[in-house]
């Protein structure tokens, strides 16, 4: 396998002494860190810790430690030499003057191991034994026989330096070989020179640390991030304006010196890039790479954006990835993924600046310093680039901070009016393209005209500027940072830059350029030009207002102007939610749509238009719609901390009451969730985010205990009103309020108020579901609770304790959920009651209550309807049992049922429905019957008719009400796959007429292959002929309306091959199978599918018949050439097997044999050559011969032919930056395929290993270059 910073013996033999020297002393301080040992044990020559005896390197490890490896014993030394060492030099070297050193005398004793290390060595392994054994016979001839020896070559130190993935750039740059982007740990910051530098603690930096409101110390979030860090899996975000210090605390994780409570990262495992020096690979390339071999290491990605970040949490947070990730950026972004712990860093402290200042510019008077860092408001990079700018003391201290901002632009020499152009033209849009000036209109040449410069000279102050550390680059884009100094430039440049000049060259030149100006504008809220522009922008006839139209770059713009103009951005959204589509979850811009409206509604005067534009978006969502959820959001508006909104309390509760009163069911469910919220105490954390420069903070935040108490009491306030109401209202919001008692309970300041809820909501109903609550609730907190609590508790149990009928069947029967018996009942079985003897116990007290309710009228009616609404299966089921078998009058319980239908908004389960109806059944099978009679004309049970059927087995009286006109004419025709489980009592002949009549009706198909299906598969459950089944299988496959079929989602394909095992149990239908093969690859080679990888029919077709299957297909004329079928047949994707792997190699070599000279290249241009497999104790693939690819290979009379064919489809179809590994291990393969004699043969498989190895390395370079686009950009 490729792998990146490899290093090579070349690379070894290119270093000096000194640098060998260093290297083998980091290795071995490596290994210390390895074996989780201190690299103080590792002492080397111009150490002051070394001792003498011309030792180069020593490792002295206490007796009580074992270490084996490239270090093997725990007292080594190494001896190295920058140049080869043969048989006659060793001795020398060992024993000077034939005197023994006294060091190797010492080492002896100590039975200790020396090494030579060469770098210019390559030794073989004949010679490599050649020199131990002359080490060897030299340490005996000197009387050092308990003196270990071995000789280390540059090959071997290459292999172990290569271990060590992290010393690679550094080792790559000693020798003169770029790591392309990539560093060893090491002076990363800015201005830093060497990683000896002290880091400097400022008490007073403000970092804040996930889940903390409250800001830390620098110490306290670098112990953190230690922590984090320390463990795989871990993606963490550090973000803060530029200048503020971000990377230099970076570097500190990994610094012994920085004392905190966790100890430093180790820095051989940590890889470092700046995405400014373009690396490559690219970082998730590079993540790729290190997972696959396994290493545990720290990736840090400096001015990493956040679509980057993402996409390489998906791959660090993997199950089988061993490393952590740490990304640096100054944007914030307050939507990152659940698997991203973000921490900020505020600018530092005047005394950090000063400190930092003064350790670079010592010539600097103290009124410098001090007029520096007034100005510079905390950030380092700016006090150092001004501080650069003197040439002697007192120069700065006079000059006031205009003066002292354009000294940010001035020469040594004196002022440049030219740098400061280009600066402030460039501030003017957030980031632009700085290398392209070859094309007309270019970005390049738009600032230059801007700022009134040439090109040339536009490019040579930018150059500039980069120099000075105000201009940052990423391939070829640019952005002049810090945003300090950015922010200040524009918005001289927009009092200097006529509007209508502006307008025309930013806004309504490039789009690309057009959203980078507005995002620079979304920065300067406080500027009036600023404002005008961003109303003229929002306005009729320049292209923004109508939102749902709006996408890419014209959304952006959008976005970027809200932060400025919130009011008329949310007017043009309350007009854009009027659109289905910009609603839809197919609208991929809609969760950034809600993170927009989010931000708005930080302010209260938003709120409420911001909660009903989220809500539009709710009602969109289902339950399949996760990845694009509003909901979330729009929850968080209404947590007690964290909220993102300065919305008060009573502001929050007046629109929620607006929601729960609208009438709309689904308005209503979403108001029902925002309660379900603000009672709650799961709170969902996240960063502050910015808006614009609009910062914002967690929003309305109660924090002392009676803060929080009043924002539940104003809740419960709220809800003890509306709960007291008569209606479906009133009933949703007491069962709400129970569900909250168990979070509530923990606040000692609520327990009246709940006491008192408790009592109202009694007086109603009983209020069984608080009964509930308060069990569960002391089940629950049992070992947390004090007595007082539990007392108290009990009481309310007590209070609350079901007493009638009603209040027993709500509690007891649909108010159980997913409870255990014993959170509820006195009564309950103790710990050691098996499962099912609960259940029993559930099922027989349900069954119990239905009994009696069926005795009383009064309480059925009040009950009857919760059968239809989701509850507990398992006791709804039973209740209804109990109310069919005991109510007296059967068609009287047939009409309370429908009332009790009717009546409900959003009717979802029959189940227990079906179970009263079994009960009532076995009373009475004709009332029974002639109520399914009526009710498949009836305006109520007639939509649900075929659901409600499909409850009960099918027999000739219920399969002629399911195939009534009627009923076929009302019914979508795929709610018949609801019957597909009741056809177990059916005749071969009214299965037939059933599944013809569905499949006749459009779209009727899949519905008919489910009942096909279950009637196939449930076959042992029945008295249906086996044989007369399989007839109709067949029949029902050779009628497939193949030509007509759309695509089928994955299990209808798995059923059609599993219908295809059951048709044919054996070979002797090859007619009718070669049909449904013809039918099938017609079908397959039009329509995408996504089937399961280890089935479908033409293989299991083959499995049956082996190669008759072949040949019906080769017979049938289908295509004009061969070689088209058998490619369908042969490749494979991503989404299913290729069809001839279902025959085994021995079935089509002797298909091959018939004709050699045609069906060998004829298979060998349909099938897999390679295959992948998982190497033993690793988590990466690797490439392999599949197994009927090397038979072909082995066999085929013309094997130079087979081998070109090979070669000619070695590239993998699809691709990734893993594509480039596959083509240089197939390579491999094709190589080794050489016979050694020099002819075809061996000039075939050279000429592929190279053009595989050069498509290797092109798609490489491609796939670098495409991340490298992708990944550098500033927005």
């Amino acid at each position: 396998m490729h792998t990146y910073l490899d290093i090579s013996s070349d690379d070894i033999a290119s270093l000096d002494d000194v640098q060998l020297r260093i290297l083998v002393a980091r290795l071995c301080q490596a290994e210390m860190r390895k074996n989780r040992l201190s690299p103080a044990y590792v002492t080397w020559d111009g150490d002051q810790r070394a001792s003498d005896g011309g030792i180069d390197v020593r490792i002295s490890i206490p007796e009580d430690v074992e270490i084996t490896g490239w270090v093997p014993d725990r007292n080594t030394v190494f001896q190295i030499k920058a140049e080869d060492l043969p048989p006659a030099k060793i001795r020398v070297e060992m024993f000077p003057g034939d005197v023994v050193r006294p060091a190797l005398a010492e080492l002896d004793q100590a039975r200790g191991i020396y090494i030579i290390a060469s770098s210019r060595a390559s030794v073989a392994d004949r010679r490599l034994r050649e020199r131990k054994i002359v080490m060897r016979d030299c340490a005996d001839q000197h009387e050092l026989r308990t003196l270990g020896v071995d000789y280390y070559g540059r090959r071997a130190l290459a292999d172990w330096a290569s271990e060590h993935k992290s010393l690679g750039p550094w080792v790559r740059a000693l020798a003169g070989r770029s790591s392309e982007g990539w560093k060893s740990y090491g002076p990363w910051a800015y201005m830093e020179t060497t990683s000896d530098a002290q880091f400097l603690d400022d008490p007073e930096v403000k970092a804040f640390i996930p889940g903390e409101e409250e800001s830390v110390s620098a110490l306290t979030a670098i112990g953190n991030m230690r922590q984090r860090l320390g463990q795989p899996g871990q993606c963490l975000r550090l973000i803060g304006l530029s200048g503020v210090g971000k990377t230099r605390l970076v570097q500190a994780l990994f610094d012994d010196r920085v004392e905190t409570d966790h100890p430093a990262l180790n820095p051989d495992t940590v890889l470092y890039t700046d995405l400014g020096d373009e690396p490559s690979p690219a970082p998730n390339h590079m993540a790729d790479q290190l997972i696959a071999e396994n290493r545990r290491m720290v990736l840090v990605v400096d001015n990493c954006g956040a679509d980057l970040h993402e996409r390489l949490v998906k791959i660090v947070a993997a199950d089988n990835s061993h490393l952590s990730l740490l990304t640096i950026e100054y944007d914030i972004r307050d939507d990152l993924s659940l698997e991203t712990q973000a921490y900020r860093l505020e600018p530092a402290s005047n005394e950090l600046v000063s400190a930092l200042v003064r350790r670079r510019y010592n010539y600097l008077s103290d009124n410098d310093v001090e007029h520096i860092i007034d100005f510079s408001g905390g950030n380092a990079r700016v006090a150092i680039v001004l501080a650069g700018t003197a040439e002697q003391g007192g120069e700065l201290a006079q000059l006031r901070n205009n003066e002292l901002f354009d000294r940010l632009f001035s020469q040594r020499q004196g002022s440049s009016s030219e740098l400061l152009a280009s600066a402030t033209a460039a501030s003017l849009v957030y980031s632009f393209d700085g290398e392209t000036s070859d094309v007309p209109d270019s970005e390049l040449a738009t600032l230059s005209e801007l700022a009134g410069l040439t090109m040339l000279k536009m490019r040579n102050c930018l150059n500039d500027l980069g120099r000075r550390g105000l201009l940052q680059k990423r391939a070829n884009w640019r952005a002049l940072l810090p945003h300090a100094i950015s922010n200040r430039l524009a918005l001289r440049a927009l009092d200097d830059v006529p509007q209508d000049m502006l307008w025309a060259k930013l806004a309504c030149g490039s789009l690309r350029l057009a959203r980078s100006f507005s995002r620079r504008l979304s920065y300067l809220h406080e500027s009036p030009i600023a404002m005008a522009l961003a109303v003229r922008w929002l306005s009729d006839g320049n292209g923004l207002t109508k939102v749902a139209a709006l996408e890419g770059l014209s959304l952006d713009i959008f976005c970027n102007l809200a932060p400025l103009q919130p009011e008329r951005a949310l007017t043009l959204l309350e007009v854009a939610i009027g659109d289905e589509a910009f609603l839809s979850t197919r609208n991929f811009d809609r969760s950034r749509i809600a993170h927009l409206v989010r931000n708005i509604a930080y302010e209260p005067q938003y709120f409420e238009r911001c909660v009903y534009i989220l809500a539009a978006f709710v009602l969109k969502e289902d339950g399949n719609s996760s990845h694009v959820a509003v909901r979330s959001l729009l929850e968080r508006l209404y947590q007690i901390q964290f909220s993102g909104t300065d919305a008060l309390p009573a502001e929050r509760a007046r629109i929620l009451e607006r929601l729960l009163r609208t009438g709309d069911a689904k308005l209503e469910a979403i108001g029902f969730s925002l309660l379900d919220t603000a009672l709650g105490t799961r709170i969902s954390r996240g960063v502050s985010a910015d808006f614009g420069a609009r910062r914002m903070g967690f929003g309305f935040f109660p924090e002392t205990g009676s803060e929080i108490a009043e924002w539940y009491r104003l809740f419960l306030n709220f809800s003890a009103r509306l709960g007291q109401e008569a209606g479906p209202l009133g009933g949703e919001v007491r069962k709400r309020v129970a569900d909250k008692i168990s979070d509530l309970w923990e606040f000692r300041d609520l327990w009246d108020d709940l006491d008192r809820i408790a009592n109202l909501f009694s007086a109603i109903d009983g209020w069984p579901e608080g009964w509930l609550g308060a069990k569960s609730t002391a089940y629950y907190h049992s070992r947390t609770l004090s007595p007082e609590a539990r007392a108290r508790l009990e009481s309310l149990q007590e209070r609350l304790k079901p007493s009638t009928l009603v209040t027993r069947i709500k509690a007891q029967v649909f108010g159980l959920k997913n409870l255990s018996l014993q959170d509820i009942e006195e009564d309950a079985p103790g710990e050691d009651f098996d499962y099912s003897a609960r259940y029993l116990v559930w099922h027989n007290r349900a069954r119990e209550l239905g009994r009696q309710a069926a005795f009383d009228d009064a309480a059925l009616d009040e009950v009857l309807h919760l059968i239809f609404q989701q509850t507990n299966y398992n006791t709804g089921a039973a209740f209804g049992e109990g109310v069919g078998a005991a109510y007296p009058d059967i068609p009287r319980l047939f009409d309370k049922l429908k009332f009790a239908y009717s009546g409900l908004p959003q009717p979802e389960q029959l189940y227990a429905l079906s179970c009263l109806l079994r009960a009532a059944k076995a009373r009475s099978a004709e009332q029974f019957e002639r109520f399914l009679d009526s009710a498949l004309s009836d305006s109520i049970w007639g939509p649900v008719f075929v659901h409600l059927q499909g409850h009960f087995e099918l027999d000739g009286r219920s399969l002629e009400r399911v195939l009534d006109p009627v009923v076929l004419e009302r019914t979508p025709i795929r709610n018949y796959k609801s019957l597909a489980h009741s056809l177990r009592i059916l005749s071969i002949d009214e299965v037939r007429r059933l599944v013809d009549t569905v499949q006749g009706k459009t779209d009727g198909f899949p519905s008919a292959l489910e009942m096909m299906f279950w009637a196939a598969y449930d076959q042992d459950k029945t008295t249906r002929d086996r044989q007369g089944m399989q007839a109709l299988t067949r029949e029902f496959l050779g009628s497939v309306p193949w030509k007509d079929l759309e695509r089928l989602d994955h299990s209808d394909a798995h059923h059609l091959a599993d219908l295809v095992t059951f048709a044919f149990p054996n070979d002797t239908e090859i007619e009718a199978a070669g049909a449904v093969a013809k039918g099938y690859i017609h079908w397959r080679l039009r329509t995408y599918i996504h089937v399961w990888k280890d089935k479908n029919v033409l293989g299991e077709l083959f499995k049956i018949f082996g190669t008759a299957i072949l040949d019906k297909l080769l017979q049938s004329g289908m295509f004009a050439e061969d070689e088209q079928l058998m490619a369908a047949l042969g490749r494979s994707s991503r989404y299913d097997t290729a069809a001839l792997s279902s025959l085994s190699p021995a079935q089509v070599l002797a298909w091959c044999e018939v004709d050699p000279d045609h069906r060998f290249l004829l298979i060998a241009k349909s099938l897999e050559f390679f295959d992948r497999r998982r190497e033993a104790g690793e988590g990466s693939k690797s490439e392999q011969w599949s197994e009927l690819g090397s038979a072909i290979l082995e066999h085929a009379p013309d094997r130079l032919a087979i081998i070109r064919i090979a070669i000619d489809t070695a590239h993998p179809r699809g691709g990734d930056g893993g594509v480039a590994d596959v083509l240089r291990e197939r390579a491999e393969l094709v190589r080794a395929l050489a016979d050694g004699t020099g002819g075809p043969v061996d000039l075939a498989t050279q000429q592929g290993y190279e053009a595989l190895m050069a498509s290797g390395d092109a798609w490489e370079r491609m796939f670098n270059r495409s991340e490298s686009n992708r990944n550098v950009t500033f927005e």
